[in-house]
């Protein structure tokens, strides 16, 4: 017997979940993005072979099947069988399905209906209703929308720092503690390291974390910031919420927003609390990649057994 494997392919990493039949053992590997849509076929399909296999390899066994959450697929789209990825997954195993990432994310809830909820580099939401009807909110990108995610929050952010170091904003702990975050003496010396080459985005999600905290610390513009944040991703559940008709579910949050932060997670659930008491906000049963993983053992007919997480 061999491997069977779940995929968390999400837009600025992926996690590999690989559980060995033989010895009820699971293991984890880590590789880079395979959204072909931002880093391109050829990259995707090659950072996909390069962690395949280093795990074929290292664990001197097969992949008997795998289940790949895809950042850039959406709900419901499906990828032929000719395309350059699919084409690469069947060099594998025959049994395998690519499907969204917010899909499995979903699946990680272990009732229905549910609704899953990511804040993390962006922002998007799922919801499943009793019958099985998926809708969804979200996922513009960081151009179009994203709000309430960590790039959302760390752009917002900078640009409240440089406001306040130029004196066109509210004074705020943002200044220096952006100084800190590029490693620069002076402000103006982070354009340099934004724009040459063009800072790619999960970098700009990082600075999220010190908006929050600064937040915990009181300071007012970072406050701002987090609050507007959070309005937006009520305002998604609400949404989803209305599509479920209003029935008591449960709801699943995911993504750094959430988990690296007590304070960005209650003060969401107490904002939605107040508008919807019917709601069960809690964190999955299963990550997105154990829920993969659980949905490859389905496609041959094994049973994943749960203790092993």
């Amino acid at each position: 017997m061999g491997l069977i494997i779940g995929v968390d392919g999400g837009g600025t990493k992926s996690i590999y979940k690989v559980f060995d039949r033989d010895i009820n053992k699971t293991y984890e590997f880590i590789g880079p993005s395979i959204n072909f849509y931002s880093v391109g076929d050829d990259k995707a399909c090659h950072v996909f072979s390069e962690l395949m296999d280093e795990i074929e390899k290292s664990l001197h066994k097969k992949c008997d099947s795998i289940y790949i959450g895809n950042a850039a697929l959406g709900i419901g789209d499906e990828l032929p069988e000719d395309h350059s990825f699919m084409q690469r997954v069947a060099q594998y195993t025959s049994h395998y399905k690519v499907v969204s990432d917010l899909y499995i994310g979903l699946k990680g809830i272990a009732s229905t209906p549910a609704i899953f909820q990511i804040s993390g580099t962006g922002s998007m939401g799922i919801a499943e209703s009793k019958d099985g009807k998926l809708y969804t909110i979200g996922g513009w990108g960081p151009l179009l929308g994203d709000q309430g995610s960590g790039y959302y929050v760390g752009l917002m952010g900078i640009r409240n720092a440089i406001k306040a170091y130029e004196k066109i904003g509210e004074k705020t702990i943002l200044v220096d503690k952006l100084k800190t975050f590029f490693s620069v003496d002076k402000l103006d010396d982070i354009i340099e390291k934004v724009y040459n080459p063009l800072i790619e985005k999960n970098i700009i999600a990082g600075f999220a974390v010190d908006v929050i905290k600064s937040a915990e610390q009181g300071d007012a513009v970072s406050i701002k910031i987090v609050e507007e944040s959070v309005n937006y991703l009520v305002k998604y559940i609400v949404q989803l919420h209305n599509k479920l008709d209003q029935v008591d579910t449960c709801l699943g949050v995911y993504g750094g927003c959430f988990q690296k932060s007590d304070y960005f997670y209650e003060l969401f659930k107490n904002s939605l609390g107040k508008i919807r008491k019917n709601i069960t906000v809690k964190f999955p049963e299963f990550s997105p990649d154990q829920a993969a993983l659980i949905l490859a053992g389905k496609l041959i007919n094994i049973e994943i057994p749960k203790n092993i997480f």
